[in-house]
C-alpha cells in the first residue's frame, strides 16, 4: 500500500516537474513578468527534491538496486534523468536562443525516454 502511494506521488511530482520546466522555459523566452516572482525560483527546487526523495524511496522499497544486471532499464532511466537535468539547465541558462531551444528539445526527449522506460521497463 505504501509503495503504491509513493509511486503515485513520484509520478505526480514528475508531471509537476515537466510542467514547471515548460512554463519556465517559455516564460523566460517571452520575458514574462511572472518569471521575476519568488515562487518561480523556489517551487521547482522543492518539487524536484520531493521527486528525488520519492524515487530513492521507491528504489529502497522495491530493492531494485544493486541488481543492475537484471534491472538495466532503471540504470538507463537514471542516465536519461541526468540528461534531462543537464539539457534543462542549457534550456534555461543557455547563452543564445538557439542553445536554449536545443536544450529544451533534448530535455523533452530525455523526459520522453524516461516515460518510455517507466512504462515498458525494457532497456533500450
Amino acid at each position: 500500500m505504501i509503495q503504491k502511494t509513493i509511486l503515485h506521488l513520484h509520478a505526480l511530482t514528475a508531471v509537476i516537474t515537466i510542467t514547471l520546466f515548460i512554463v519556465r522555459f517559455f516564460g523566460k523566452q517571452l520575458n514574462a513578468k511572472f518569471m521575476r516572482q519568488r515562487w518561480v525560483r523556489i517551487l521547482p527546487h522543492l518539487n524536484d527534491t520531493c521527486l528525488l526523495i520519492f524515487g530513492i524511496t521507491l528504489i529502497i522499497l522495491t530493492q531494485q538496486y544493486p541488481n543492475l544486471s537484471s534491472e538495466r532499464w532503471l540504470t538507463e532511466k537514471l542516465c536519461f534523468v541526468i540528461g534531462y537535468i543537464l539539457f534543462g539547465f542549457l534550456a534555461l541558462k543557455g547563452k543564445t536562443s538557439a542553445y536554449r531551444y536545443l536544450g529544451f528539445i533534448l530535455a523533452l526527449s530525455c523526459f520522453a525516454c524516461v516515460i518510455y522506460l517507466v512504462k515498458l521497463k525494457i532497456a533500450f
